[in-house]
């Protein structure tokens, strides 16, 4: 990869993360501004858990990595490992935003908005930071079949789990005191 292809890619992380911020803050919404639609809820929160806020992180980074990956093709210059390391940068931000969601509240006790912000920002940033440094390296271009089964059987809890979600704390709407989409029928 030459100096340019590094700057290139530098450049698409760097605007991927305000991507990931700018949809993330978009998409919380978009469930209830589109009158509670059953499709927007298949990428958008439809209620206040904690699984619902992890597609504020997952959906974007998936969105701007298949951007990304047509652009640096279209130059020719789409790095080694670039699904690998997409595919583990969408589910690190998922991993980070659930584990530390469930470590602050449980020292604290409780959980506050700012907090819950601030995990989503630094969950967008660590994995386009992981991204750039392991593409800037030279991902090795292993596994490219677990990295779709990753994220198709991601994508498919989010299709079930959506609508259908298992009665556990990871579903539960602490706001609404109920599972699965709001409003609650």
């Amino acid at each position: 990869m030459t100096k340019a292809d590094q700057k290139t890619l530098w450049t698409l992380e760097c605007v991927g993360i305000g991507f990931g911020v700018l949809s993330a803050f978009l998409l919380h919404f978009l469930y209830g501004w589109c009158g509670f639609s059953p499709v927007v809820g298949f990428f958008s929160p439809v209620n206040e858990s904690v699984f619902e806020h992890t597609k504020l992180v997952f959906f974007p980074y998936l969105l701007f990595a298949l951007f990304e990956y047509l652009l640096l093709r279209r130059r020719g210059v789409v790095p080694c490992g670039f699904f690998e390391t997409k595919s583990a940068g969408a589910m690190l931000a998922v991993v980070l935003t659930v584990s530390i969601y469930y470590l602050y509240s449980g020292i604290l006790g409780t959980n506050l908005l700012v907090f819950d912000i601030l995990i989503a920002l630094g969950a967008v940033f660590c994995s386009y930071r992981f991204s750039c440094r392991r593409l800037h390296d030279g991902a090795p271009a292993c596994g490219r079949a677990a990295a779709f089964i990753a994220v198709s059987l991601t994508l498919l809890c989010y299709f079930v789990f959506t609508y259908r979600p298992p009665e556990i704390g990871l579903f539960f709407d602490p706001m609404h005191f109920a599972y699965g989409p709001y409003p609650y029928v």
